[in-house]
């Protein structure tokens, strides 16, 4: 005889099921402008308003941690629940896209402690020393050594995060406007991503999601890469003799 039929099960919702289901483009848009018009709002709020309950809110929700979460929260309703989705199926999701962000809080921290192991060693203040005796401005200084440290390691970040903590001790006491500070570190965003090369993470992914070669990508996206930084660098060193 036959067996008898399994009991129903709920099946867990893949990325096939809801293939035939695109999700709106302005539930996309709400998503990811939603934790942005936050953000921003509390840093204008800072600029603009008083001491007050409102501004307090504002700050609050505008608070990274806080605007992300609202915005994850929004993504489990939106493209998760109100589609039919389970809970074990946003578990699943939810698990799976950790590792990669794993990858990157490794990559950050360990920028983050680079930097503060040559601040508290005093590395950093040597170093600092050094470069100041050059003579050159501190804007062309941060660029020059987020380009060195980016283009031995690879990481943007940990270039970012290493050459800030180089350059704090130079800029320490000189009471350089906010104008001028935000131009250094315009400078040391534009080091880090010069001449993207193979010890770099963006370089195969850009290599392996267009199906190039090497070589292809180092005439392409590493060119790119380094004529962004160079022209991001000239604008802040030019704005910089004016502010």
């Amino acid at each position: 005889p036959d067996a008898p039929d399994a009991p129903d099960t709920p099946a867990t919702p893949s990325a096939e099921d809801y293939a035939e289901q695109p999700v709106p483009l302005a539930t996309v848009f709400l998503i990811i402008g939603t934790p942005l018009l936050l953000i921003l709002a509390a840093t204008f709020s800072s600029i603009a308003l008083d001491p007050s309950t409102l501004r307090s809110v504002i700050e609050f929700f505008g608070h990274p941690f806080v605007a992300l979460t609202i915005a994850l929260l929004m993504a489990y309703y939106l493209l998760g629940i109100r589609r039919g989705w389970s809970r074990k199926s946003l578990e699943t999701v939810s698990t799976s896209s950790l590792k990669p962000v794993g990858n990157i809080l490794l990559v950050v921290g360990a920028g983050g402690i680079f930097g503060a192991v040559l601040k508290g060693s005093g590395i950093a203040d040597a170093l600092a020393d050094t470069f100041n005796d050059v003579g050159l401005p501190v804007v062309v200084l941060a660029y020059l050594i987020s380009v060195v440290l980016r283009v031995a390691q690879g990481s943007a970040t940990v270039a970012i995060v290493t050459t800030a903590g180089i350059v704090v001790p130079l800029v320490e006491g000189q009471d350089l406007s906010q104008a001028h500070l935000a131009l250094i570190i315009m400078a040391i965003s534009a080091g880090s991503i010069f001449a993207s090369h193979v010890n770099d993470g963006g370089f195969w992914i850009v290599a392996k999601y267009f199906g190039i070669s090497e070589r292809d990508t180092l005439k392409s996206w590493t060119v790119l890469e380094s004529v962004l930084s160079v022209a991001g660098f000239a604008m802040a060193a030019v704005l910089s003799v004016f502010i």
